[in-house]
């Protein structure tokens, strides 16, 4: 629940692995507890945005813009 509210106040990715790895929680599951979601949820979803991933930097010129 802390982490909950350390990601809703906008802390940045990189922040939070700091408090979260340490504590045996990944951001992984961070990011699902934020989306109300589960941790394999949120990973297919992180495996379903990898599709076409080199299609699409080909198209914007090698730079991805998210």
């Amino acid at each position: 629940q802390q982490f909950l509210n350390i990601l809703r106040a906008g802390t940045n990715i990189y922040y939070m692995a700091k408090f979260c790895i340490p504590r045996g929680v990944s951001v992984q599951d961070a990011g699902a507890a934020f989306q109300g979601i589960s941790g394999d949820e949120f990973r297919e979803k992180l495996l379903k945005k990898r599709e076409d991933l080199e299609q699409r930097l080909e198209r914007e010129g090698g730079y991805w813009t998210g």
